[in-house]
């Protein structure tokens, strides 16, 4: 009897034993499933925003390099953090800048917008500021484990930066380290693609990885462009009309030409000097334009380059269009539009109109007092009389009697 209580007894510390081996065994998957396929919360990792579409990137997308008409026409520009292609002196491109001022944060939502020959903006690009590569170790308790977090950190950012865009995370008959892996890119991808995200993917041989953003207007097609350069990822926002083949062609020289340097202050006096060696005619167009906000870019806190853009826009034709999202900006983060003379078929708000004719008014007046002194300093002496001059001659020669006589004798 006793030998069969022990049978028993050790069948049941041996099927409890297994039961414990398969648990073990089984539920850092079972749970890893949930978490990843089904976005099961606990407390160890839970995602404040969760997409199936997390699981998969896109396919890697081919680069279509397609040249631009008439290379020659377009300019290198270093606006804040990068170099970028513009079309200068082009008949087929007119450039246009676009300012935004956040008041919440006192940053500047900045880029520029390319329109065709008959006036249809064809293109958008907004530069974005650099940021340092993320880490999320701390977002979930989970990655606070010693052994998970040295899991995590084998991984070189590089490695992560390619896997963000590169790896499907939805198998679950994987390892253990690949699990604990997988859930961190799951992190990065919730934290880093931006909420009107529509998918992601990596640009074959280029370097750069695509976020297209869902846009309002279904003519268009929005991308985000991010490059990681060491510690750093440097990014812009493309928007490309999809009918237009020049827009598949500007975009494609952007992808193929945006050089990323670092911005100084120093670099504004540099440019200036570079906008002073153009002829006036340049600088009144949208080249000596592109070459001040460059300038600006560098020192966004410098109004009085904003001042001088409007300065010499104000003295060219045409530049209606340039002009308004200077004032606006202006306006807007100055109460101030610096502008000093009359320009017609302004679209702007009644606001920045109201303003833009006080400024004009203060500087008419400025000019009538300035002419009204000059006119007083270059009014003519009443004419004396001879007699009159031979009394100023005596005054002015009082002290001296040799002098008196000669005059007398004269």
């Amino acid at each position: 009897m006793s030998m069969k209580k022990a049978i028993i007894g050790l069948t049941l510390i041996v099927t409890l034993g297994l039961f414990v081996f398969i648990g073990v065994s089984i539920l850092p998957f079972y749970y890893y499933h949930k978490s990843v396929n089904r976005n099961y919360t606990s407390e160890w990792f839970r995602l404040d925003r969760y997409d199936s579409k997390y699981l998969s990137p896109n396919k890697e997308k081919i680069f279509q390099n397609i040249p631009v008409d008439n290379p020659s026409l377009w300019k290198m520009f270093h606006f804040s953090n990068v170099r970028i292609p513009m079309p200068v002196k082009n008949p087929y491109y007119f450039v246009v800048p676009k300012l935004q001022y956040d008041q919440s944060n006192f940053t500047t939502k900045f880029g520029f917008s390319i329109l065709d020959a008959e006036d249809v903006k064809i293109f958008e690009i907004y530069l974005l500021p650099t940021q340092e590569f993320p880490n999320y170790l701390a977002e979930q308790k989970i990655f606070q484990l010693p052994l998970v977090k040295k899991l995590v950190e084998s991984y070189t950012d590089d490695q992560i930066w390619d896997d963000v865009f590169t790896e499907h995370i939805g198998e679950w008959d994987i390892g253990i380290k690949k699990m604990m892996y997988n859930l961190y890119l799951l992190q990065f991808r919730s934290k880093f693609l931006p909420a009107n995200y529509k998918s992601y993917s990596k640009l074959k041989g280029t370097g750069l990885n695509v976020v297209e953003l869902n846009y309002p207007d279904m003519d268009y097609k929005a991308e985000l462009v991010l490059n990681k350069r060491g510690d750093k990822i440097f990014s812009y926002i493309m928007i490309s009309k999809l009918s237009s083949t020049n827009a598949i062609k500007i975009k494609a020289k952007y992808m193929n030409e945006v050089e990323y340097l670092p911005s100084t202050p120093t670099l504004t006096d540099i440019i200036i000097r570079e906008f002073k060696s153009l002829n006036y005619n340049d600088q009144i167009d949208h080249e000596g334009m592109l070459y001040l906000t460059s300038a600006w870019s560098h020192q966004q806190n410098n109004y009085k380059i904003l001042e001088k853009i409007i300065f010499f826009l104000e003295r060219g034709i045409k530049n209606e269009k340039q002009l308004e999202p200077f004032y606006r900006y202006l306006y807007h983060r100055y109460k101030k539009v610096f502008s000093r003379r009359q320009i017609k078929n302004l679209k702007l708000d009644p606001k920045i109109i109201l303003q833009r004719n006080i400024e004009l008014e203060e500087q008419e007046k400025i000019r009538r007092e300035f002419i009204e002194k000059d006119y007083q300093i270059l009014t003519p002496l009443k004419k004396k009389t001879i007699d009159e001059q031979y009394e100023d001659l005596i005054e002015e020669t009082s002290g001296s009697e040799k002098m008196k006589k000669e005059i007398r004798l004269e």
